[in-house]
């Protein structure tokens, strides 16, 4: 597969960290260049560098903005200096951005680490890794991981449903010595005349007080025993969704697969770069559906880190595009409880209404409580606008009259920090960045606002330091042929 286009190449952090000074360590995040707007009084404004140190940048970020106003430029600039650093990196890609896929090969080979390169793509099956998300997890993390990747649904019954029925197959296949379970395991058991085969080898098979035996019963009874219609009727959701994973390429890619490399090396503590190139604009369904599970497992893994009390060496970085579609029940589980094991999240979506949709208003407001850093490019969206603006803090604006050749302050008022309309007016390239608690009006590669490039000039000029430090590079095609073999 030879990629087209000609990749953009960022300058990394670290060198526009040594160009501004600033302390960079691995595991900080460069914003970008811009103004901050946490000024008192009359001071002359500043061009800032806006870093955000590596112990908050865990506290995990949410991206805003619409189509085509950079959301995914910075997703690239931000990942390909992620693999610079040395990070394990993970980006998931559910619309299939050719561009981004090219500046993470364009990071590895910067970084020489092509040799770490893992890329998961039902696009592209015969480049792509075989995964099977279930394995090595416990059976309950393995029912959650199967109801994360079913479709949204409004009625929560047939969710408990299938959840109950996932669960009695998987205790089932464990309590006869299966130890890893696939999509297509559980999809060849979903009919009830095959529970019904797995509860007679039950019987058949394990000692009638064994523990392992007792679960199984105890999930199988009401399943296997439900009238056939009406189990047939409450099990459609199931079904049709893991169906779609047994099948085709995605079944030799996930539903069939077997071992899990994402697993085994991030429990390993080995570093890697993985590229989940999805397609959802070939299929929006299977996408998003891979991007749940490949998160869903990431949660779990992070999880079993922050309960050991280990911490990800390096750290694990993980940028999601198109984020409100790939969110489930129990993302929040992320942000919330697992910063503490070097894990960090960034998350990049059009609205805060987007995910809402998805997760419900109390998980979405938790989700954006709990992120430490929010960057918001242009957005017109009432629901974000009125989330944001909650987050503004009110500052004095005092009115200035002119007198003669100088100004007179006269008393003003209490006023959000950033006016809330600007936000629908913000220019491509151009957001409002929060984190530690202050407000930054920023500018990502390239500088594109009339006047910006000037500013950087200008201010390099007066530093006495070279102001090419922030301009794009451009790199050769690059070839992935042969990565597989």
């Amino acid at each position: 597969m030879l990629l087209k286009k000609r990749p953009k190449v960022f300058r990394s952090d670290r060198e526009v960290a040594r160009w501004a000074g600033y302390d960079y360590r691995p595991g900080d995040v460069f914003l970008g260049y811009g103004l901050s707007l946490m000024r008192q009084g009359v001071k002359k404004w500043e061009p800032v560098f806006v870093f955000v140190p590596k112990n908050l940048a865990v506290a995990h970020a949410l991206v805003f903005g619409m189509t085509r106003h950079g959301k995914s430029r910075l997703l690239e600039r931000l990942a390909y200096n992620d693999i610079l650093e040395g990070l394990t990196t993970i980006v998931i890609d559910p619309k299939g951005d050719s561009g981004l896929l090219e500046s993470t090969l364009a990071g590895c080979i910067k970084a020489d680490r092509l040799n770490e390169f893992l890329f998961f793509s039902p696009i592209y099956p015969d480049k792509s890794m075989r995964v099977n998300f279930l394995y090595g997890l416990e059976p309950d993390e393995i029912v959650d991981v199967v109801i994360a990747g079913l479709p949204q649904s409004r009625d929560e019954f047939f969710i408990k449903i299938a959840e109950e029925v996932t669960r009695a197959i998987v205790y089932s296949h464990r309590a006869l010595g299966r130890e890893e379970i696939r999509f297509v395991d559980i999809f060849s058991n979903i009919p009830q005349e095959e529970l019904k085969k797995i509860r007679d080898e039950i019987v058949e098979k394990i000692p009638e007080m064994a523990r392992e035996r007792e679960d199984a019963e105890l999930l199988m009874k009401e399943v296997a025993s439900s009238p056939r219609d009406y189990y047939s009727k409450v099990v459609s959701t199931l079904r049709t969704s893991i169906s779609a994973l047994c099948v085709g390429p995605i079944g030799e890619l996930v539903g069939k697969a077997r071992g899990n490399p994402i697993m085994d090396r991030l429990m390993n503590g080995e570093r890697f770069v993985l590229h989940a190139y999805l397609g959802s604009l070939l299929s929006k369904g299977r996408a998003y559906v891979l991007s749940r599970l490949l998160l869903s497992t990431l949660v779990i893994y992070a999880g079993r880190y922050n309960s050991m009390n280990r911490k990800f060496d390096p750290m694990v970085r993980v940028h999601c595009d198109e984020a409100s579609n790939v969110f489930f029940h129990g993302i929040e589980d992320l942000i919330n409880k697992v910063g503490g094991s070097n894990f960090s999240s960034f998350f990049y979506t059009q609205s805060f209404n987007d995910i809402v949709a998805r997760v419900g208003q109390d998980v979405a407001g938790m989700m954006f409580d709990n992120s430490h850093t929010k960057v918001v490019f242009k957005v017109d969206d009432a629901g974000t606008l009125k989330r944001i603006e909650g987050i503004l803090p009110k500052v004095d604006k005092p009115r200035y009259f002119l007198r003669g050749d100088t100004f007179d302050i006269m008393g003003g008022s209490k006023e959000p920090v950033i006016d809330p309309a600007k936000f629908s007016e913000l220019p491509v390239g151009v957001a409002f960045a929060y984190t530690e608690g202050k407000w930054y009006r920023l500018y990502n590669p390239p500088l594109v606002e009339e006047g910006a490039v000037d500013g950087v000039v200008e201010f390099a000029e007066r530093q006495g330091k070279d102001p090419s430090a922030y301009i794009v590079e451009v790199r050769p095609k690059v070839r992935i042929e042969g990565l597989y073999g």
